[in-house]
């Protein structure tokens, strides 16, 4: 009771800092938030009023530490994941990637086909060059493709990186790097 009642007082102090819609600004004019990539930087999110509460009760120093724990223990999750490629469930959402971003069906990934699989996996933040680098590195034999054998020796190196950073994009954008 007393718990419900705690959390319900929260909700309503939250509130107070929540982001305030754009007066005069039609949302035709603002970017969307699917093109916005952030990399880690603090910004008003849907929890962004939540985070900067529990950093008042329980103190910045503490709430830091807090938030450090959470985001090592998800990054080690995500890498713990990434490690299964060698196990038969690995093999198989590697083929299943692999098979995906071979947009033509010829067996072979190019460098084109390698950029949208990147993207629709969410990495916008890599950059060009950071994907000819992918690119040159996966490419063993440099014939400008990846094959499935390329493909499957880089692909969990790629993935564990980046999708560490999507994870970091994405806190960022819900607030909780607020």
């Amino acid at each position: 009771m007393v718990r419900t009642r705690l959390l319900a007082l929260c909700a309503v102090a939250a509130s107070a800092f929540a982001p305030r819609p754009y007066v005069g600004v039609t949302a035709s004019r603002r970017t969307p938030a699917s093109t916005v990539v952030m990399m880690g930087t603090a910004k008003n999110g849907i929890f962004s009023p939540i985070v900067r509460l529990a950093k008042r009760l329980v103190g910045k120093e503490r709430f830091l530490s807090f938030r450090g724990r959470v985001i090592g223990a998800h990054t080690k999750v995500i890498q713990a994941f990434v490690d299964t490629s060698d196990s038969p469930f690995g093999c198989l959402a590697l083929q299943k990637l692999f098979e995906l971003a071979d947009l033509d069906g010829d067996g072979t990934v190019d460098r084109d086909e390698l950029e949208r699989a990147l993207k629709k996996l969410g990495f916008y933040h890599l950059s060009e060059a950071q994907i000819d680098a992918i690119m040159k590195r996966a490419d063993e034999d440099d014939n400008c493709v990846i094959d499935y054998d390329e493909f499957v020796k880089e692909a969990p190196k790629t993935l564990k990186t980046n999708l560490v950073k999507l994870a970091k994009n994405n806190g960022a954008e819900l607030g909780f790097l607020s």
